[in-house]
């Protein structure tokens, strides 16, 4: 059963534990204003809070992934405007990046500024042929935003992130890749199948399993080797202990597939 939920300037439809959330800007090639940044905010806060999701996919309506800031209305904002913004966005973000379960970035158009920054909070980053990516910021006189200072150098190193923010150039879909920016880049025909194709994989995992190991891998550059160590002490006994594990040993008994349901 699907439970589509009313916003203005997103979507998200929720079934069968995969939640999809499409900005929902195409006019204004789904730009963050002040109104989609606090819907984006709710939004995952409704994801986080529902253990029955499985797997999130963000996207863009229309031609765009994200275009970064809407520009025309930071003319009208207040400072305290843009403090709030910054608060909810980061917030949203962050909440993103942390998620227990899997998040797909289907990103097939353009993902520039901010937009980027949120595309690269997904585990795992899908691009058609013909999306563009470029940390923009300079191009309005801002520095990186919402985790773009965070994701870029530990994506493809210092010297390429500095390079992508003080130039404002723009990737094509395969340069991305092959960067070690997004995970893979797909024909714009095959687009969609292969984000189902992710969706599904993901909708039949371990999720639990997969919330540690996230938890373990998004730190692991920030810890030395002693210290996660002792994590994978504190946290990997915890996976041992799920239903999805206990399954797989009966499967691996059993000599067949195990068969997870997200426990």
């Amino acid at each position: 059963m699907s439970s589509v939920y009313e916003f203005k300037t997103i979507s998200l439809d929720v079934e069968e534990g995969i939640a999809r959330l499409t900005l929902n800007r195409p006019d204004n090639l789904n730009a963050l204003n002040f109104a989609l940044i606090k819907e984006l905010d709710q939004a995952v806060s409704f994801i986080q809070n529902n253990n029955k999701i499985r797997v999130l996919v963000i996207t863009g309506a229309g031609k765009a992934f994200c275009a970064g800031g809407d520009v025309k209305a930071m003319e009208t904002m207040t400072q305290e405007d843009n403090q709030e913004a910054l608060r909810l966005a980061n917030r949203a973000l962050y909440n993103i990046a942390n998620l227990e379960v899997p998040v797909i970035s289907a990103v097939n158009g353009y993902a520039f500024g901010a937009g980027l920054s949120l595309a690269l909070a997904g585990d795992v980053i899908i691009a058609s042929e013909q999306a563009k990516f470029s940390a923009a910021f300079v191009k309005v006189g801002l520095a990186p935003e919402m985790g773009g200072s965070y994701f870029l150098p530990r994506l493809i190193g210092l010297a390429k992130a500095k390079d992508l923010v003080f130039s404002g150039r723009t990737l094509d879909a395969q340069e991305a890749h092959n960067l070690g920016l997004i995970s893979s880049v797909v024909g714009f025909e095959e687009f969609n199948n292969e984000v189902e194709r992710e969706v599904e994989r993901f909708s039949q995992a371990p999720t639990k399993a997969l919330g540690i190991a996230k938890k373990l891998l998004n730190h692991s550059l920030e810890r030395d080797l002693n210290t996660t160590l002792i994590y994978e002490q504190v946290y990997c006994p915890r996976a041992a202990q799920t239903m999805d594990h206990k399954e797989a040993v009966r499967a691996f008994k059993e000599k067949r597939l195990p068969v997870f349901t997200g426990n």
